[in-house]
């Protein structure tokens, strides 16, 4: 963006270099000199509104990434949490009592 702002110096000097002719040309030429004046303006000010809208466009991906990044540690950070915690269990003895066990399971289904 920074450069195409630089741009509008020399948008600037060719209207005003195109005004300058327009002073002193021929009264037939002054619509054609008019007409290509308004379509350099014109098409800067194209070029101009599609670099902002590219740009808006450019910083949604951006923030989108962001977010999906900001997902993705968290994911990361409960996976090793949850690898830990069934590593930790792992390491526990099995009991041998039936009623332990289903204790054991009920409470591994709430979580």
């Amino acid at each position: 963006m920074k450069k195409l702002e630089e741009k509008r110096a020399a948008l600037n000097k060719a209207t005003s270099m195109g005004d300058a002719i327009l002073a002193i040309c021929h009264p037939d030429s002054i619509t054609t000199i008019k007409h290509w004046i308004t379509i350099i303006r014109a098409r800067f000010e194209e070029v101009l509104a599609w670099a902002k809208q590219h740009q808006q466009r450019l910083a949604s991906a951006l923030a989108g990434l962001i977010a999906k990044q900001e997902l993705l540690e968290a994911l990361l950070a409960w996976l090793q949490w949850a690898e830990t915690t069934l590593s930790d269990k792992d390491k526990e003895v099995i009991p041998q009592e039936i009623e332990e066990v289903k204790a054991l399971i009920a409470e591994h289904q709430v979580k």
